[in-house]
Formats: C-alpha cells, sequence, structure tokens
C-alpha cells in the first residue's frame, strides 16, 4: 500500500535561502498559520493498493482512511502482535492523532523479525540491515526489506520488520546483509511467530509477546467545528505580570492579584450581548462567587479602537446594572499584553473574542484563559481542580478524555516540557522588562534540571540583571564546583566579580574564560575593564587592542582604549580612537563627551581646542538629555576653556547638585576654578 504524504521543498543553494523573496515568502506563511490558517484544502486521505503487476488499486474509501485530515505523518507497526499491520496517523489539526487498527480475518502467513546488532561492527538497533526471507518451495523470489530509521515525513516505523508471506507454508531460510559487513543466515526461523535475530548468533528465539495488557476501543473522532469560543487550561501556570488599567475617571490602577485570593480579570463592551449576559450572571451569583473568595475585575473595551461604543456607554450600562464587582476600563497596552499572554499558550494566535476572562489562582498564577461566555460553575471548578504536578495540569487541559501516562518515562518528558515553557515565560517577561519574574521562571527551570549548567548559569545572570548577586555567585559556585571548565559560567562569575568592583576576582576568572574561549573580545573587553581599574593601564591597553583586531567594528572598545591612553599621556592616539568611536556609532554620546573632556582639559595645548570642546560637549548632552552629571562636568569645562566662566560655574552647580554625594569633592574643586576665572587640567596621570 502506497501512503501519499506532503514533502517539504528546501532550497536547491544557500543562495536561494538567502533570497529576501524566499524568506518574505516563508515569514507571510508561518504569519497564516499563527492566525490559523491550515495547509489542508479539506481533501482527503488517500491510499493505493499494489496489485503486483506494475498497477496500484485506488482503495482509499474501501480501506476506511480517507479522513478529510490535514495529515503528516503515518507510521506503521504490528501493535496488538496478530500478525497484520496496524498504523498510527499524525495530523497538524485535530484529531492530532488516530490510531488504524487493523482487525480483517488473518487467512495469510507472515514473520516479525527484531535485529540485534553486536554494537561494535554494528549499531544496537541494526539500522541499515538488509533483510531477505526465503520461502520454502519459491526461494528464487525472496521477501526483502531494509531497515531504516526514518520512514516517510516525520515518521519511524516500529524496528520490529514485518513480512507478509501468502500462502507459505514454511520459512527455508532467512538471510541478514549486517550494514557493518558481513552476511549471517537464520535457518531456524519459524512462521507466524514473533523473533529476536542477534548478530553473531545463527539462530532465531520466538518472543512470546502477545498478551494485550489494554484493551481499545474504536471511537469516531471528527474534527471539531470552528469556533471563536474555547477555553485553554494552562498545562504550565503563568505568574501573572504586574498590568494596569484604568478606572472610570481614567487614574492608572494595578491589577492587585498579591493579596492571596484568586481573580477573574473579565473583557467585555456594552454593544456584546453576550458579554453582557455573562455579567449578569455573575451578579445572580455573587454570594456563591463571595464564598469562593473570588474577586472579579470587568474591565470595558468600550472606545478602544471602534466607534460603536465609548467608555461612557460602558459605566452607564455597569450603573445601570448594578454590578457588584470592581469595574474599570481597559488600554490599548493592557489588550495588547493579554494577547501576547493567549500567544504565549497556543500556535494560533487570531484576536481575543469577547468576552474573555483570564482565571488567575490565589498563587498569583494564570491558570485559565475563557475565550467566551463562562459559567459561574466552571470557574469554581476550575479553581478547586488539582493542579498540583504536570499529571494533574495534563489531565485538566486534555480535551478530550483518556488515560495519562504517569511512568518514569513519561514524567521526565512532562517535566521536559515544563522547564522548556518555564524558559519561554522567561524570555516574555524579559521583552516586558520585568526582570524578576523573568529570574523566577527560570528558578523553576532549575528545579526541574538542577544538574544542568547551562540553566543554572542562565539563572544566575537573570538573578545579576535584578541586582541578586549573591545568589547569583551561589548558582556560579555550584556550576563550576562540578564543571569548572565550563566557559559560560567563568563568563559570567567574571562579569558579576566586575559588577561588584572585585576586579582582582574578576581578572582571575577572565584568564581561565580565555584559556578556554582565546578568540572571544568580549573576554579582552571584560579584563581590559578589570585591569584598568586596578591601575595596570598598560596591560589594559594590550587588551582593548586585541579586542579591536578580533571585533573592529565594537566602538566601546575605542573609548576604552581612548580613555586609557589619555591616561598614558598618549593623547594623539586618545583623540584618533575617541573619533574612530565617533565614526562607527554617531551617536556614542560617551565618545562625545570623552573627545570634548581631552579638547578642554587637555595639559598639552596641542591638543587643546575650546570650540570643538563645547560643540561636542553640547553634542554629548544633548545624547544624554543632560541628565548625566559627568556630562555637565565636561561641558562646564568646555566652557572654561572658552574663557565663558559664568555659563562654566552654571553648569558646574547643575553638574554638582545631581551628582551622588561620594562624586561631589573633585566637582567643587572645579567650581572653585571656575568661579576664579580659571580653566581646569587634567593631571599629567589623570
Amino acid at each position: 500500500m502506497f501512503w501519499r504524504q506532503v514533502v517539504s521543498q528546501s532550497p536547491e543553494t544557500a543562495e536561494d535561502e538567502n533570497n529576501p523573496d524566499y524568506r518574505r515568502g516563508w515569514a507571510k506563511i508561518f504569519q497564516m498559520i499563527r492566525s490559523g490558517s491550515s495547509w489542508s484544502g479539506n481533501e482527503r486521505n488517500c491510499a493505493y493498493l499494489n496489485t503486483g503487476d506494475g498497477g496500484f488499486a485506488n482503495i482509499s474509501v474501501a480501506s476506511g482512511v480517507d479522513f478529510p485530515d490535514d495529515g503528516r505523518g503515518l507510521a506503521f507497526g504490528d501493535w496488538d502482535h496478530d500478525g497484520d499491520l496496524d498504523f498510527w496517523i499524525s495530523n497538524r489539526t485535530a484529531p492530532r492523532l488516530r490510531f488504524m487498527r487493523n482487525d480483517q480475518p488473518l487467512k495469510n502467513h507472515f514473520v516479525s523479525l527484531l535485529l540485534h546488532g553486536d554494537g561494535i561492527t554494528t549499531n544496537r538497533d541494526a539500522v541499515g540491515a538488509r533483510v531477505e526471507v526465503y520461502a520454502t518451495g519459491d526461494e528464487k523470489h525472496p521477501v526483502a526489506k531494509t531497515l531504516r530509521a526514518g520512514e516517510g515525513f516525520l515518521s519511524q516505523n516500529s524496528k520490529w520488520m514485518h513480512f507478509g508471506l501468502g500462502d507459505a507454508t514454511k520459512i527455508a531460510r532467512v538471510v541478514v546483509h549486517w550494514p557493518g559487513g558481513g552476511l549471517e543466515t537464520f535457518d531456524n526461523v519459524q512462521l507466524d511467530t514473533r523473533q529476536v535475530l542477534d548478530q553473531g548468533s545463527g539462530k532465531s528465539k520466538v518472543v512470546d509477546d502477545r498478551k494485550q495488557t489494554q484493551a481499545l476501543f474504536a471511537k469516531e473522532q471528527s474534527p471539531v467545528p470552528y469556533s471563536d469560543q474555547a477555553v485553554l487550561r494552562l498545562i504550565t501556570p503563568l505568574e501573572f505580570p504586574k498590568l494596569a488599567y484604568k478606572n472610570w475617571a481614567g487614574s492608572t490602577k494595578p491589577i492587585n492579584i498579591a493579596n492571596g485570593k484568586p481573580k477573574l480579570v473579565n473583557l467585555w463592551a456594552s454593544w456584546c450581548l453576550p458579554c453582557l449576559k455573562e455579567l449578569q450572571d455573575f451578579s445572580r451569583n455573587r454570594d456563591e462567587i463571595g464564598k469562593a473568595g473570588l474577586d472579579i475585575l470587568a474591565l470595558s473595551v468600550d472606545g478602544l479602537n471602534d466607534e460603536r461604543s465609548t467608555y461612557e456607554d460602558a459605566a452607564q450600562q455597569i450603573k445601570t446594572m448594578g454590578f457588584p464587582f470592581p469595574t474599570g476600563r481597559a488600554s490599548l497596552p493592557l489588550i495588547n499584553l493579554l494577547q501576547s499572554i493567549h500567544d504565549l499558550q497556543t500556535p494560533v494566535r487570531r484576536p481575543l473574542p469577547l468576552p474573555t476572562s483570564f482565571l488567575i489562582d490565589g498563587k498569583g498564577r494564570l491558570i485559565t484563559i475563557y475565550k467566551g461566555p463562562v459559567s459561574v460553575e466552571e470557574v469554581l471548578k476550575d479553581l478547586t481542580t488539582p493542579i498540583d504536578s504536570p499529571v494533574d495540569r495534563y489531565q485538566r487541559a486534555a480535551i478530550l478524555a483518556g488515560r495519562t501516562l504517569d511512568d518514569d518515562a513519561a514524567q521526565a518528558a512532562l517535566n521536559g516540557m515544563e522547564a522548556l515553557k518555564h524558559r519561554k515565560f522567561s524570555d516574555f517577561f524579559q521583552r516586558l522588562g520585568q526582570k524578576r519574574y523573568a529570574a523566577n521562571q527560570l528558578n523553576h527551570v532549575v528545579d526541574i534540571w538542577p544538574d544542568s549548567a547551562g540553566v543554572r548559569t542562565e539563572f544566575a545572570s537573570a538573578l545579576m540583571q535584578t541586582g541578586q548577586n549573591v545568589t547569583a555567585l551561589k548558582q556560579l559556585e555550584e556550576v563550576l564546583r562540578t564543571e569548572p571548565d565550563y566557559p559560560p559560567a567563568q563568563v559570567a562569575m567574571a562579569e558579576l566579580f566586575l559588577k561588584q568592583n572585585r576586579m582582582k576576582d574578576a581578572v582571575k576568572h577572565f584568564n581561565k574564560s580565555i584559556s578556554l574561549q582565546s578568540e572571544n573580545p568580549k573576554l579582552f573587553f571584560g579584563r581590559g575593564i578589570a585591569l584598568s581599574a586596578l591601575g595596570k593601564t598598560s596591560k589594559a591597553v594590550e587588551d582593548f587592542t586585541r579586542v579591536v583586531e578580533l571585533a573592529p567594528n565594537f566602538f566601546p572598545v575605542f573609548n576604552r582604549r581612548g580613555t586609557s591612553y589619555e591616561t598614558l599621556g598618549k593623547f594623539k592616539l586618545a583623540a584618533e580612537d575617541f573619533h574612530r568611536a565617533i565614526a562607527l556609532n554617531g551617536k556614542d554620546a560617551q565618545a562625545y563627551n570623552n573627545l570634548a573632556w581631552l579638547q578642554a582639559t587637555c595639559p598639552d595645548p596641542e591638543f587643546r581646542n575650546g570650540k570643538q570642546a563645547l560643540a561636542n560637549a553640547n553634542k554629548a548632552a544633548s545624547l544624554f538629555a543632560n541628565d548625566n552629571f559627568f556630562v555637565l562636568d565636561t561641558l562646564a569645562a568646555a566652557y572654561a576653556e572658552t574663557t565663558q566662566y559664568e555659563k562654566a560655574v552654571e553648569w558646574q552647580l547643575k553638574a554638582i547638585e545631581q551628582a551622588p554625594e561620594s562624586a561631589r569633592p573633585p566637582l567643587a574643586d572645579r567650581l572653585k576654578l571656575y568661579q576664579s576665572d580659571k580653566p581646569f587640567r587634567t593631571p599629567a596621570s589623570r
């Protein structure tokens, strides 16, 4: 039998793959898929029977497999061990999986063989072996098959090789051509059995495994009609982010989920009849809702890109209804974030319908999204359904009834999916700028995969972004205790010490990191910064120069090296580096500021230029929006260099006002100079 499957077409050359039209085409396709479009035109599956005379007969209807599914994979195997082939069909859309059990009366004969390679000349699964089965009386026409690791599109057949032998009465011999070389004959293979062939043994072993522990029952699986209404019960609860709404007066209010009570955030509109019926249902069941400790926040979307109504209409509707729960107005940013939260849970990203509700449990976790009206009974049931383990959550989320596997392999798979989901949530919070939430998600991943050096290092980096440096240090120490040569952990440790101004420790770990990754410019850059802080300026210049060799367009290194050259009194090289940084990035405020400082305060008059200093200082100030005290300090120095001392005093006072207490003494010293109509000169070793 031949099965028609979808086969992907890859570009023939790298040039084709990089073609903008090709990439735009695929981007559009993925956009259509995410919006719910299907590859399927509802054409039915096709099956053909080899007639043995060089032709094929269409048996699609007769075989019962002509489903109008969006089919993808097909895998064969004698699932019930009754001597005939059954098969599984996977689909891109529901129903995602079909099992087709072959219950035709068995009239002909068969043999099923499982090959075991020796693990030396042949892989253990014997993939690549060619097997020939010779029936007695017809030894010139063997039935031959090759054992493959994959069959068709996204599919893998059973490694039990099934041979249909028709009316044969006995097997003369089985010949195996092992993939590592060599030919082996097995003479004792019996008809209508399942047997194991071990390489080098020359004898087969019968396996009696026909007993089934689970009964299988046929069931109709019809495609679910399209509907905007659905319930998404999250397999992995999402820590609900910090979001805000507006009250009717227009003031911004946080969505409070920190009180330990569950909350239902409901989106509605005054023109939406299902919304109004749902709100009335909430009102009628206020006592039951109160007993359950559930808070409801109903947010109107009236007036948001819609001319059918205004938020004033919604406010009047709520007042007329006498709605007993808190209400307010949703904003477009809030709607967009709630849409993004929905899109995290499903590959199909259709706009949220009205009404839509988000159920958050007492631990502040989003556990259910209701797309369409929801009854109070269903909400309260979702609140009381156990979700303590991944198995509980999978059972709760399943749309179809069935059995849940809970053996070790299944648990490991569930945990892996849980970990991947938390990583996805972490990326989402990073994009929102809610870094502490992002770190919390990675903490869950560490709990699931505690032995993963990569996960712990990623968690430590997230902790560093939130200032939790002590906890980050403990995570990195744990990684390096077991894997001292793990480069990302060594790098993260060096960066942590750099952040904590523990420069000697930073240099130590940068040294180790460079020994492991000698071509990484980031490491030389970090070590150069630490060496500069330790006063080892010449060594720092060597590292910065190495960065320039490895990454010549990395503009921050020219600022650093230029400052080091200035400290060493190499003013010409310093100026060249500052100009190079500006050439690479015309919005590099730090480069303009450094160049202005050199031009305004350099002890060598050859490199001072008050007019250019003032222009560059003003450029730096405009890029920094005049909110950095060191830029204002430079601006004051530039005014002093051009003998505009009143302006110099004015800007120096602003610099002192904005500077932290620890930075004010040198600023005050320069202020006294300007008040005395004197410019500032940087000492020879600044």
